[in-house]
C-alpha cells in the first residue's frame, strides 16, 4: 500500500515541479518580453543604439513591478538574483541560440524550461549592429518571480495529497493486517465488515477455509470408510478361507469329489466377495441386481458352515420350501449376511448346541430364521447388537470373541 501510495504521490509530484518551471519560465517570458517591447518603442532608440549600442542597453528600464507606475528602486542583490540584460547584435554577429530563434517579426522565447535562464529575441528593423535585440533574465526568486511564489508553498498541496492518501490508506491498511492476522491464527469466521474489495477477500477466505475444512472432514470420513473396508474385509473373508483350509484338508488324505466342489465353491465365493467390496471401496454403483433362488442359497451357506460348526460340536441344520423362492438381489451381498448370522450363530454357541436355518415363503415376500440355542443375548445389549465394534459381556468372556463386525455388515 505504501509502495502504492508513494507511484500515485510521485507523479502529482513531478507535474507540480515541472508546472512551478513553466509557470515561472512564462511569466519570466512575459516581464521580458514587455521589457523588449518598451525600449524598441521608444523614440530616440534606433538614434541611440546606432551612436552607441553598448550605452542605449544599459537603459533598459524594468518598469513597474506590482502595479501601475510603482517603482520598487533597484533589484535586489544575492547569488540567484540578476536584474535582465539587454544585448543587441548585427545579422553577422548572432550567437548561435538567438540565430536558431529569431524570426522575421515578434518575438520569440529562447531557452528550455528545466533551466533557470529565460531569453526573449526579436528583429528591431533598424539593422547595422542593432538588427537583432536580446533581453535575458532569470526565473530564479527576486527580481523577476512568477505566478508562483519565491518560496515553494506549492509543497503544501503535495503535502494535503499525501495526508489525503495517508487518511484513505490507513484504515484499509489496518483492516488488512486484521485479515492477515486473523488468517494466519486459523480464525473462523473472519469477520470483516463493509461491502468493498477487502470484505469480499474476506468472505473469500472464509469459503476457502470452509471448504479446506470440508475437504479435511471429507479425507477423515473416506479414512475411516477405508479402515472399515478393511476391516470388513477381514471379517468376511475369515469364514470362507476357514472352510477351504477344511476342504483342503479333506483333500489331503485321499479323493473327494465333493470336498474338492465345496473348496470350488468356496474359492468362487471370495473371489466375488472380493470383488464386491472394493467395488463399494472404490464407490462404483453396486453390482447389478439379478433373480436369486434363495433356497440353493441358504443350501450354500449351510454346506459352508457344516465344517465348521462340526469342529465345534455343533448340529448345524437346514430346511428350505420344495418350490424356489426367488426375488431381485445382489447375491453376493445376501449369501454374505445369511453367511454372517450363521457364523455368528454358531461361534457363540455351545458344544453340543443346535443352529438351524429356516426358510420360509411369506406372501408378499419370504423370510429366512437362523435360529439357535445358545446362551442369548443380555436384554440391555439387544439393542446394540448392530453397532459397530460392539461385543456382549457373554461374548467378551469367550475365548472366541470377535471385533463385533458380523452383525454390523448384515445390518
Amino acid at each position: 500500500m505504501a509502495l502504492v501510495a508513494g507511484l500515485v504521490a510521485l507523479p502529482q509530484l513531478v507535474g507540480l515541479v515541472w508546472w512551478d518551471g513553466m509557470s515561472r519560465h512564462q511569466a519570466a517570458e512575459a516581464v521580458l518580453a514587455g521589457l523588449l517591447e518598451r525600449a524598441l518603442s521608444e523614440p530616440d532608440g534606433e538614434r541611440a543604439c546606432r551612436a552607441d549600442p553598448t550605452a542605449w542597453t544599459r537603459r533598459l528600464d524594468p518598469g513597474p513591478r506590482h502595479g501601475p507606475g510603482h517603482r520598487p528602486g533597484p533589484p535586489p542583490q544575492g547569488p540567484r538574483v540578476r536584474p535582465p540584460e539587454l544585448e543587441v547584435y548585427g545579422d553577422d554577429a548572432l550567437p548561435a541560440d538567438v540565430a536558431s530563434a529569431v524570426a522575421e517579426s515578434g518575438v520569440t522565447a529562447i531557452g528550455s524550461a528545466f533551466t533557470s535562464d529565460v531569453a526573449v529575441v526579436a528583429r528591431t528593423g533598424w539593422g547595422g549592429p542593432c538588427a537583432v535585440a536580446v533581453v535575458r533574465g532569470s526565473t530564479a526568486p527576486g527580481f523577476l518571480g512568477s505566478v508562483l511564489p519565491a518560496s515553494p508553498l506549492w509543497i503544501a498541496p503535495v503535502v494535503l495529497v499525501a495526508t489525503v492518501m495517508w487518511l484513505a490508506v490507513g484504515p484499509p491498511v489496518r483492516r488488512l493486517r486484521y485479515l492477515t492476522e486473523a488468517v494466519r491464527e486459523g480464525r473462523h469466521p473472519v469477520e470483516v465488515d463493509g461491502g468493498d474489495e477487502i470484505a469480499e477477500l474476506s468472505r473469500a477466505f472464509d469459503a476457502a477455509a470452509g471448504a479446506l475444512r470440508d475437504e479435511a472432514e471429507a479425507r477423515r470420513d473416506r479414512e475411516a470408510a477405508l479402515r472399515d473396508f478393511v476391516a470388513n474385509t477381514t471379517h468376511d473373508v475369515r469364514i470362507p478361507l476357514t472352510v477351504l483350509r477344511g476342504h483342503l484338508v479333506s483333500l489331503e488324505g485321499g479323493d473327494d469329489p465333493e470336498a474338492l466342489r465345496g473348496a470350488m465353491r468356496e474359492a468362487h465365493y471370495i473371489g466375488t466377495l472380493l470383488d464386491d467390496l472394493a467395488a463399494q471401496a472404490r464407490m462404483q454403483d453396486p453390482q447389478p441386481l439379478v433373480g436369486v433362488d434363495l433356497g440353493p442359497l441358504v443350501e450354500r451357506v449351510v454346506a459352508r458352515h457344516t465344517p465348521i460348526a462340526r469342529r465345534s460340536g455343533i448340529e448345524l441344520v437346514h430346511a428350505v420350501p420344495d418350490g424356489p423362492v426367488s426375488v431381485e438381489a445382489d447375491v453376493t451381498l445376501v449369501e454374505q449376511a445369511v453367511s454372517n448370522l450363521v457364523y455368528n450363530a454358531i461361534r457363540h454357541n455351545r458344544e453340543g448346541g443346535h443352529v438351524a436355518v429356516v426358510l420360509e415363503a411369506e406372501a408378499p415376500g419370504f423370510a429366512i430364521d437362523v435360529l439357535d440355542d445358545g446362551p442369548g443375548v443380555e436384554p440391555d445389549a439387544l439393542a446394540r447388537l448392530t453397532e459397530r465394534g460392539f461385543v456382549g459381556q457373554g461374548s467378551r468372556n469367550r475365548d472366541s470373541a470377535g471385533e463385533g463386525l458380523g452383525l454390523h455388515i448384515v445390518a
